[in-house]
């Protein structure tokens, strides 16, 4: 999610050069001092804290779900990856994928 913290801070830097600029010149860019009409002007802080997961466990596909899939997938190709692209903790599903599969496969013999 986008804030305006750094649109904000952006707004801060160039309303200052702003102001230091008409209030003072005839002195060097480096060397103007901060006008008192800026001087109450701050950044805003970065948001502190760990970073939520934008997914938790209970967002991935059970083996319902995986089943209900694969049934009414109409392309093979789809199937097999999706059978291939199963995380870890779904492996135990991938052999019921693959036999899922292995009906829709030709049979060795034919051509």
């Amino acid at each position: 999610m986008v804030d305006g913290r750094g649109m904000y801070n952006l707004f801060v830097i160039i309303i200052t050069r702003f102001f230091k600029w008409l209030y003072y010149p005839d002195i060097d860019a480096d060397e103007r001092p901060k006008p008192v009409v800026v001087a109450g002007l701050r950044k805003a802080k970065p948001k502190g804290g760990k970073k939520r997961k934008r997914y938790g466990p209970g967002d991935m596909w059970g083996l319902d779900d995986n089943e209900v899939f694969l049934k009414y997938c109409p392309d093979p190709r789809i199937k097999g990856y999706h059978a291939l692209i199963l995380g870890d903790h779904e492996l135990r599903n991938v052999w019921t994928a693959l036999e899922n599969l292995r009906g829709l496969l030709p049979a060795a013999g034919a051509a």
